[in-house]
């Protein structure tokens, strides 16, 4: 009997911990969300917050700023008033324009362990309700994926409202246009 007693009170502790845990960490998430999105710069990504971004998202921004600058070099140098490569818009929401407030709907946290780079790593799906009030109060949701990367969480990827863009994906929109810059090399 005592036993049995034992165990409810240890479960019931183990329970009361990992639900404070899981509190604290939706906290962080919120946290870094708010940061990122109430600083967030509308149009240029190149000045967004990287300490928010993913080590992999903040190597394919890095990426394909160099593509930027290097292709408008190549058409200043020829006098070409071809327009360059570019990112246009606000890549941080499904809207080119962007947001003008944000607010976290829900927060998912999982925990992942398969992955060919991290053996384990928390891995969270945040839908994040996303304004612009100078397009008559135009509303949209995006699920911002994060994930637990040295200590703190990282926006790693985006995943934009379905039909809002050219791709469905911020990871897959960079890609595309690294594809782009090797596709214009070889013309």
């Amino acid at each position: 009997m005592i036993n049995r007693y034992l165990i409810i009170i240890v479960s019931s502790i183990l329970l009361f911990i990992g639900c404070n845990k899981s509190k604290n960490e939706q906290h962080a998430i919120c946290a870094a969300i708010d940061s990122f999105y109430a600083a967030e710069p509308i149009g240029n990504y190149r000045f967004a917050n990287q300490r928010f971004l993913s080590s992999e998202l903040v190597a394919l921004l890095q990426k394909s700023s160099i593509i930027q600058r290097t292709d408008s070099a190549r058409l200043k140098a020829l006098g070409s008033s071809d327009k360059p490569l570019m990112i246009e818009g606000d890549i941080f929401t499904s809207l080119l324009e962007g947001s003008t407030s944000h607010s976290i709907e829900g927060i998912s946290i999982h925990q992942n362990k398969c992955n060919s780079k991290i053996n384990s790593y928390l891995h969270a799906l945040i839908t994040v309700k996303f304004c612009n009030q100078q397009y008559d109060n135009y509303t949209w949701r995006d699920t911002v994926e994060m994930i637990h990367e040295k200590g703190s969480w990282k926006i790693h990827n985006i995943r934009y409202t379905k039909g809002a863009g050219p791709q469905p994906t911020l990871q897959k929109t960079l890609h595309e246009f690294l594809k782009m810059e090797i596709t214009q090399s070889i013309e």
